[in-house]
């Protein structure tokens, strides 16, 4: 709950494990950031109801592979929060 709630004031989120709804990622059409949305459909394929948790580490490798730092990685993942309380690691 704890987690849940620094996700979505995005305090500290470079240190935590985020939780991601991938179908909301996916109708981000960010121009920065959507080299990611192939990366989500691959995911979405292991996980059907579209939730994953992305720990710090693949946060960071994730940032270096688009060019970003991993702070902003974070805070833009951080903004895709599934609604449902859904908590699949992956």
């Amino acid at each position: 709950m704890l987690a849940r709630a620094l996700q979505r004031t995005r305090l500290h989120i470079e240190n935590l494990p985020l939780k991601v709804d991938l179908h909301a990622l996916l109708n981000d059409w960010s121009p920065t950031y959507r080299p990611l949305h192939q990366w989500a459909k691959n995911v979405l394929g292991e996980h059907r109801d579209g939730v994953v948790g992305i720990t710090p580490d693949v946060v960071k490798n994730l940032a270096r592979f688009m060019g970003c730092t991993h702070q902003q990685l974070a805070h833009y993942l951080a903004r895709f929060l599934p609604e449902d309380g859904s908590t699949n690691v992956g």
